[in-house]
């Protein structure tokens, strides 16, 4: 049951009606609670929201995939950087040589 007390509250109510997991039950609490502007909210969350994540989690996996494979030279430098400057050293080691290792195999493939 969603409640709008504090940040927290609110952000897994939200979280919940992105994911569309029993949506119609925290609109229809809300309804309650707030009156009828939660149905026009609740319909415009659920409408927008799930296709930005799409689109968005499209984008992210194509970057990373450049990143990884060392496509765009300029973006894997940055982000070498940006990685490097990680506090989890073992995280930033992990990411590191799994690029090197795809730079690796994509070598010896083109051979």
């Amino acid at each position: 049951v969603p409640v709008y007390a504090d940040a927290f509250t609110s952000a897994i109510s939200v979280l919940q009606v992105f994911s569309l997991d029993g949506w119609g039950n925290a609109m229809l609490t809300a309804l309650e609670r707030a009156g009828y502007s939660a149905y026009a909210y609740y319909i415009v969350i659920t409408l927008l929201l799930p296709c930005f994540a799409v689109k968005l989690l499209a984008a992210q996996l194509i970057v990373s995939y450049r990143v990884v494979a060392g496509v765009d030279k300029k973006l894997v430098e940055m982000t070498k950087y940006i990685i490097g400057r990680w506090q989890n050293r073992l995280l930033s080691r992990a990411f590191l040589s799994l690029a090197d290792h795809a730079r690796d195999m994509t070598a010896r493939a083109e051979r």
